[in-house]
């Protein structure tokens, strides 16, 4: 067992007072243990210190050894290298669309994606290797022979992604180095806009080696004589839409413009200049029997359409029709069987009083016998009992939306007739 001082000298128990014998012997006992204590307290100081110089020795060798860890170590990566490239890959997107959205980015040495590449080297390297972000370019007008090194290397850098091209140019300014390079990769072109002179169009179309096994967007402005011939070749096997800007000196002559009508599912005509009506597509319509979506819009012509044979769309479900003139012959020449949707926008023909082609509407159903579940009426006022009527000679109709020149909301009548049909 550990020794105990305090065992040495039990206390007595007295009856009263103690003896004098008693007394000295008890008096020696006080007189030891005042020295057994004082040696202990010393001892306890010397101790204290002695822990104090430990604990002040184990910081400082702590310190010493976490530096010298330290230095075999490498320091932690700052935030910003720390971001997976996945993200990083976002944020260029990101950047690249608010730079340059709603259009492609354009050919600029000074804009996203250009000035990515020359804010650090990691981020160089990652622009570098996202071809993604190279895959979109816009050529604007006036653009330079110059800026072809630019050009051939943001195609270079996009590898083998599919391509989304946009070019603007006039005859006179657009050398025809730039056209060469994009038609070098034409075998990735996927979505392609040309606001170019008919004779450029043309010039590039008509390259041997183009190769548009992956086209299936094409937006086409149709600008100049129109005698030289735009088409697409055997390769253009996956186009599905196009949209044609068309412009001056007649109708579209299908003669000189040859672009696979037979396999489009959706067309977009837009014509311009005062000479141009409604109805200028038709011949391009007959050419297009696998159609499911089309879109005719001629805001500038006061000319009316004019009488058509019967043109049979089988697949077309979606029609948008936008004409100053009246669109009323066009629409009964139509035959759709799978319309689902109608849009008619007048432009604001409220000069025309009569410009509001309800039998011709109601022909084109009966004629159809289609299952039209949407009629869009914009910029004309129609009579509150022609809306009615529509709706019961129309029974799967389930939604009319009519905007007048004063944006006159549809009568109540109409909206709980619609109301009622949904919910039964």
């Amino acid at each position: 067992m550990m020794y105990n001082p305090a065992m040495q000298f039990p206390p007595t128990q007295f009856f009263g007072m103690p003896s004098h014998d008693q007394y000295d012997r008890i008096e020696r006992v006080i007189e030891v243990r005042t020295d057994e204590l004082a040696h202990i307290d010393w001892d306890i100081a010397q101790a204290r210190k002695a822990l104090a110089r430990l604990l002040d020795n184990r910081e400082d060798i702590r310190a010493s050894l976490q530096d010298h860890m330290a230095m075999l170590t490498p320091p932690p990566l700052p935030a910003m290298y720390r971001v997976p490239p996945e993200v990083w890959g976002l944020i260029f997107t990101a950047c690249n669309e608010v730079t340059w959205k709603p259009g492609y980015p354009k050919v600029d040495c000074d804009s996203a994606p250009m000035v990515l590449g020359r804010v650090c080297s990691s981020w160089r390297t990652m622009a570098l290797d996202m071809p993604s972000l190279w895959s979109a370019i816009c050529v604007p007008k006036h653009t330079k022979l110059t800026v072809l090194p630019l050009l051939e290397t943001w195609l270079e850098r996009s590898e083998s992604m599919p391509l989304s091209i946009e070019i603007h140019g006039r005859s006179h300014d657009l050398p025809p180095a730039l056209l060469d390079a994009f038609a070098a990769h034409s075998d990735r072109w996927q979505n392609v806009a040309l606001f170019l002179p008919n004779e450029s169009t043309s010039a590039l179309f008509s390259k041997p080696d183009l190769n548009l096994s992956m086209l299936s967007n094409l937006m086409i402005r149709q600008s100049g004589l129109p005698q030289h011939r735009i088409a697409t070749n055997e390769s253009a096997t996956l186009l599905r839409s196009i949209s044609l800007i068309a412009s001056r000196h007649g109708q579209v002559n299908t003669t000189y413009l040859d672009l696979s009508w037979a396999q489009l599912t959706r067309l977009s005509m837009t014509f311009v200049n005062g000479d141009r009506c409604i109805d200028d597509g038709y011949n391009v319509l007959t050419q297009c029997p696998a159609l499911t979506h089309c879109s005719l819009i001629s805001k500038d012509s006061l000319i009316d359409s004019t009488a058509h044979a019967p043109l049979l769309l089988e697949n077309l479900t979606s029609l948008q029709v936008t004409c100053l003139g009246d669109p009323r012959l066009f629409l009964d020449c139509l035959i759709l069987p799978s319309l689902l949707q109608l849009e008619i926008d007048f432009v604001d023909a409220s000069h025309k009083l009569d410009a509001w082609p309800k039998e011709e509407l109601l022909g084109l159903w009966t004629r159809s016998r289609c299952e039209m579940k949407s009629l869009i009426l914009r910029n004309k006022e129609v009579p509150k009992a022609d809306l009615g009527e529509c709706c019961r000679r129309m029974p799967s109709l389930m939604h009319l939306l009519v905007t007048g020149a004063k944006d006159r909301r549809m009568p109540g009548i109409t909206l709980e007739f619609l109301r009622g049909r949904r919910s039964s």
